[in-house]
Order: C-alpha cells, then sequence, then structure tokens
C-alpha cells in the first residue's frame, strides 16, 4: 500500500508504481503523472485515488492499471478528483 499527502506544493510522479493500493493527495498543488502506475494483481485488480487540489496532469506515458489477471478475477478501480482542470497529453 501506498499513501502519500502533500500538504502543500506540486507533485510530479515520474517512477513507475507496482502495489495492489496507490493513493496520491496533492492538497493545493498540481499533480503530473508521467509513470505506470499499476495496481493489477491476480486474485483481483487493487485501487488508485489521485487528487489534486489544483490541475491533474496525466502524460502521454501514463497507464492506471487496476485489471484482475487471474481467470475469474475481478477489476480495480481508479478515481480522481481535482479542483480545476484534468490535461491528457
Amino acid at each position: 500500500k501506498i499513501d502519500m499527502q502533500i500538504r502543500q506544493g506540486d507533485v510530479t510522479l515520474s517512477a513507475d508504481v507496482l502495489t495492489n493500493n496507490f493513493r496520491l493527495s496533492a492538497d493545493t498543488g498540481n499533480v503530473y503523472v508521467d509513470n505506470t502506475i499499476n495496481a493489477s494483481g491476480e486474485d483481483g485488480g487493487g485501487r488508485v485515488e489521485i487528487y489534486a487540489g489544483n490541475d491533474l496532469t496525466l502524460s502521454e506515458n501514463t497507464e492506471i492499471l487496476a485489471m484482475g489477471t487471474g481467470g475469474t478475477a475481478d477489476g480495480g478501480e481508479s478515481s480522481w478528483d481535482l479542483a480545476s482542470q484534468l490535461t491528457v497529453q
């Protein structure tokens, strides 16, 4: 599980992440994602949550995955919440 809360300032996430539960919150700033966030799992997909106090930008390299990879596994969830603007490059 990865749970990050940034009280002030912008956040750039540029390293790939592999976890079953990912949460990133920038209370007052922008979030820029330029990587893969993988919450997939054989027993079922995980959860990816991204919250931006202002803008959320997903680069062309961004992949957000929360798949169930086993034969009968359920998929996971992703949610985004932002105060201003979503940009997908």
